[in-house]
């Protein structure tokens, strides 16, 4: 018999204090591991890029489950730990359903806005700002997309986007329009100048 522990949001958890609980947790694990199984949900930008994370993972990689139809996935995002489940999207029964528990109403959802919260982080948005806000609609999206006043519950801010104006708008801008085609050589100073901001974005929905 095992105690099972559930722990959601990794990358949300305060930075001061994550090292500390990621340490109780490796020995936790190390120590009752035939007695304690533990599930870990974290977005795949943290769990690349957080250095506390990669050590944790190294240090119990052997003791992760390993769903081998999954290792397309470690090998696309260049995760270097095994991986159990990757939820990249809900199936429409999946959405219904989750709208249905959050307690939202899904008359109002526009059309645009539920083909998007099939991506999690954007139906937990929806929740949040308590607004069922139209993607159609430039006015009524922007401030949902980013916020410079208030960007805490945007779909950036999800996404480790914090400062979009050093790389993300500028790229926008070299696009120029939603048809254009770049190569990362065409876009390689804006990328060299800002590695960790171009890997966040790389590695969204965006």
């Amino acid at each position: 018999m095992r105690a099972n522990s559930i722990f959601d949001g990794i990358d949300e958890y305060p930075s001061a204090n994550r090292e500390p609980f990621l340490n109780f947790l490796r020995h936790l694990l190390q120590g009752y591991k035939h007695a304690i199984c533990v599930s870990l949900a974290d977005r795949t930008i943290d769990w690349c890029n957080n250095t506390h994370l990669r050590g944790f993972y190294r240090d119990v990689t052997h003791l992760i489950w390993s769903n081998s139809a999954l290792k397309g996935i470690c090998n696309l995002y260049e995760i270097s730990t095994p991986l159990s489940g990757f939820l990249e999207g809900f199936t429409n029964d999946q959405l219904d359903r989750a709208i249905f528990q959050y307690g939202l109403d899904r008359t109002k959802f526009p059309p645009k806005l539920y083909d998007l919260c099939h991506r999690p982080c954007v139906l937990r948005i929806t929740y949040e700002r308590e607004e069922y806000f139209d993607p159609e609609k430039v006015d009524d999206f922007w401030p949902v997309f980013y916020d410079r006043r208030n960007p805490v519950n945007t779909i950036l801010d999800r996404m480790g986007i914090s400062n979009p104006s050093t790389l993300l708008f500028p790229i926008f801008e070299k696009f120029g329009e939603a048809s254009a085609v770049k190569s990362e050589r065409e876009l390689k100073d804006l990328i060299e100048r800002n590695r960790l901001e171009w890997e966040v974005s790389h590695f969204n929905p965006i």
